[in-house]
């Protein structure tokens, strides 16, 4: 049986190099809720609690130097995106892929996980993630992610890139 996927918006996979920009983290989480509201029913978090999750994003870059992200674009708006860092030089983190509810199905999830997979294997050998419940088999089944549980990996090969993410200085030869 061939599931059938919604046709795709026009949208771009942008890298995003300066994660501190205006509006970046905003964005990411706009998306983030929007997936909580509609996977968990759960209602818009109060203010204090957004301030806290941008505080987590922004954590996440003071903490880990080596990050990368990405972000799908449809007219100018942030739909989807992807985030994470380095380990080491041989294993790279995925902390969070979102895709707006009302997009999922349309490939664009794929297509960031694809960039991100690219991305990394300049460096890595290993993408790691813990994936919710709910990804567990666009994981497994459509991307090749292998692991106990949640916990999801894939190997990397190297492969030529045009997307070239911030690194911080992370080099491999």
């Amino acid at each position: 049986m061939v599931l059938m996927t919604k046709k795709a918006p026009n949208f771009q996979i942008v890298p995003i190099f300066n994660q501190n920009a205006q509006g970046i983290w905003r964005g990411f989480l706009d998306v983030e809720i929007a997936c909580d509201s509609k996977i968990y029913k759960l209602d818009p978090p109060c203010a204090a609690v957004m301030k806290n999750r941008l505080r987590g994003y922004k954590s996440n870059l003071d903490d880990y130097k080596h990050n990368f992200a990405f972000a799908a674009y449809s007219q100018k708006r942030i739909i989807g995106f992807a985030h994470g860092y380095a380990i080491d030089t041989n294993e790279a983190y995925l902390h969070h892929l979102y895709v707006l509810p009302q997009y999922h199905k349309c490939g664009i999830g794929t297509k960031l996980l694809q960039a991100t997979e690219q991305a990394c294997s300049m460096f890595a050998t290993k993408l790691s993630l813990v994936a919710l419940v709910e990804a567990v088999p666009f994981y497994e089944q459509k991307q090749g992610y292998d692991g106990p549980g949640r916990n999801k990996e894939k190997e990397l090969r190297p492969r030529p890139t045009l997307l070239y993410p911030y690194f911080n200085g992370l080099k491999k030869i």
